[in-house]
């Protein structure tokens, strides 16, 4: 191969990506594409209709007379409702109704960070700032989908944690 001919291969090879690099889609995640119409990724609608499930959860939380029906309410579906796990869950709400008398009213909330897990995603765990008039309490919110139903999420974990020191974690 003559010295000409190199050069014009190396010119060309370089040549090509450059020129069309701008239209290529190499390795994209298909995941992370818009679905037609809704304006938003696949994980965005998954993250706001599991926002929406604990916004309804704090809500209710705030204006029921008892912790014991948005508890029921958020864990509907979920290997947390029933009585395998009624117990811990009980110790959850006792727990709460407590910490509610210690820190007085509540006064909002706030997702501090979320994290997918998975491609699709199938797990996701979500915190939150659960502002009260004396201390924040930590919310934590575990949300798994199952392969035999894939538009069905249930919570299997939940709970909440008064040491601030956490959030540094």
């Amino acid at each position: 191969m003559t010295h000409r001919t190199w050069f014009a291969c190396l010119l060309v090879s370089l040549a090509v990506p450059v020129v069309f690099f701008p239209w290529a889609d190499l390795g994209a995640d298909p995941w992370a594409k818009a679905q037609p119409g809704t304006g938003s990724t696949p994980v965005e609608s998954v993250s706001n209709q599991l926002r929406t499930r604990v916004d309804l959860f704090f809500n209710e939380l705030d204006t029921a007379s008892s912790s014991s029906m948005p508890f029921e309410k958020l864990l509907l579906g979920g290997p947390l409702e029933g009585s395998g796990t009624s117990e811990s869950v009980d110790s959850l709400k006792s727990h709460f109704e407590t910490v509610k008398k210690q820190f007085g009213p509540y006064f909002g909330y706030e997702l501090i960070d979320e994290k997918s897990v998975g491609r699709n995603p199938d797990l996701v765990l979500m915190r939150y700032l659960y502002k009260c008039e004396k201390h924040p309490v930590v919310w934590y919110f575990t949300f798994y989908r199952r392969p035999s139903a894939p538009n069905n999420w249930v919570i299997v974990d939940v709970r909440f944690d008064t040491n601030l020191a956490v959030l540094m974690l």
